[in-house]
């Protein structure tokens, strides 16, 4: 079964949208630097989804969505190594904090 690009798109950002909305609730309860660090990766793989659902909708041609060496693919590119980037912050983050809060033997 193949789903179309647009399709694919919708899916990604409602994914995107609840991670969002998980890691927003998870920093507003904790104020973590875990958390703040989640909730800026949920942003910009929410950003990621829009500008696949941009280039679905053909949204704002000039950007170039799909297009090499353009403003859309550099946009996708840099959110989505920003959005990695600050989900293994969380990961680090939360370990050491949890190891230093760990009763030491």
């Amino acid at each position: 079964m193949s789903f179309s690009p647009l399709t694919r798109s919708l899916l990604a950002l409602s994914i995107a949208l609840t991670l969002c909305v998980a890691a927003g609730s998870a920093l507003v309860r904790r104020r973590s630097g875990s958390a703040a660090f989640l909730t800026a990766a949920a942003v910009c793989f929410v950003v990621v989804a829009l500008v696949h659902l941009f280039e679905g909708l053909r949204l704002f041609p000039a950007a170039g969505w799909g297009q090499p060496r353009s403003v859309g693919h550099y946009l996708d590119l840099v959110s989505a190594i920003l959005g990695l980037t600050f989900l293994m912050a969380a990961f680090v983050t939360e370990t050491v904090a949890r190891r230093a809060a760990a009763p030491q033997e």
